[in-house]
């Protein structure tokens, strides 16, 4: 396997940390949806519960997603082959 220059371990290292934020984001967002509509339609717990599990799918696929295409990018710059960028 090549070694990494020092610009693209960075590089990487950052969309690693882009990864935990979208991550935390999307959680954080469909959760606060959720209270919203709790505070707004008086379905507590429901509002929560119901935007706390799709945000966790919704970024765990996300995560998974991300993760399987930089592998794919690491693997394919290793061996020299182009990297498809339809995956983006």
């Amino acid at each position: 396997m090549a070694k990494l220059t020092p610009a693209q371990q960075q590089r990487y290292w950052l969309r690693y940390a882009g990864m935990g934020f979208e991550f935390f984001a999307g959680l954080l967002a469909c959760v606060l949806i959720g209270m919203w509509l709790d505070s707004h339609f008086g379905w507590s717990p429901w509002g929560v519960l119901v935007g706390s599990g799709v945000g966790l799918i919704g970024s765990m696929f996300n995560l998974i997603r991300r993760g399987l295409a930089m592998q794919r990018e690491v693997s394919n710059q290793a061996t020299g082959k182009r990297q498809d960028s339809s995956d983006s």
